[in-house]
C-alpha cells in the first residue's frame, strides 16, 4: 500500500502484476471522513488495518483492510486536544512498547499515539526529555526491534537520531 496525497487516496498494488486499486479515498469506499492530505503510513495487520497520518488536516485514521472505510483514530478534537498535531509526517508501530510514532515536524516532535483510544502523548521533543540533541524537523521514523531502538530522520538538520523509547532521549547517529 502507498499513500497518494495527490488522489487523496491510499492505494493497494498488486505486488505479481503491478496493478492499483483505490482502497480509500473519495468515493470508495464512500465520503465519510475524506483525507486533506495523505502522508505516512503503517500497516496494523493484527487489527486488519492500515494508519494513515494526513498533514492539512493534522488527522490520523484508521482504515479496514476489507472495505477502505476510514475512521478517525486521532485528530483535532479526537480524543482530546492534548499534544495536538500540527502536521503529522512519518509513522511506525512501535510493537516493542505498543504505540504507534508519529514525527511532527513543525512541532520539532515525536507523538506517541495509543492505537485504541487515540490518545497522544510527547516521546521526545526539540526540548523533551531535555534541551540536549534537540529536533527540528523530524519527518521520518523507523522501530528496530533488534536494537530496542527507535531512529529519527531530521531533514532541517539533515542529521538521524536514535532515540531511547523509554526516555525519550536522543542520540546523532549521522549528521
Amino acid at each position: 500500500m502507498v499513500s497518494d496525497h495527490g488522489q487523496k487516496a491510499i492505494l493497494a498494488i498488486d505486488l505479481t502484476t503491478g496493478a492499483r486499486s483505490i482502497l480509500s479515498g473519495a468515493g470508495v469506499p464512500d465520503n465519510i471522513n475524506l483525507f486533506g492530505s495523505p502522508r505516512g503510513l503503517t500497516l496494523d495487520s493484527g487489527n486488519n488495518r492500515v494508519l494513515v497520518v494526513s498533514g492539512t488536516d493534522s488527522t490520523m485514521y484508521a482504515v479496514d483492510l476489507d472495505t477502505g472505510v476510514r475512521t478517525i483514530l486521532s485528530g483535532d478534537g479526537v480524543p482530546d486536544n492534548v499534544n495536538s498535531f500540527s502536521r503529522p509526517n512519518g509513522m511506525a508501530i512501535d510493537n516493542i512498547f505498543g504505540g504507534v510514532l508519529v514525527t511532527d515536524h513543525p512541532n520539532s516532535s515525536v507523538l506517541v499515539v495509543e492505537p485504541t483510544s487515540g490518545a497522544r502523548s510527547v516521546l521526545t521533543s526539540a526540548t523533551i526529555p531535555d534541551s540536549i540533541n534537540p529536533l527540528s524537523s523530524p519527518i521520518g521514523v523507523a522501530v528496530s526491534a533488534a536494537t530496542n531502538q527507535i531512529f529519527i530522520l531530521d531533514i532541517q538538520l539533515q542529521a538521524v537520531f536514535a532515540v531511547e523509547p523509554v526516555t525519550g532521549q536522543r542520540v546523532v547517529l549521522s549528521k
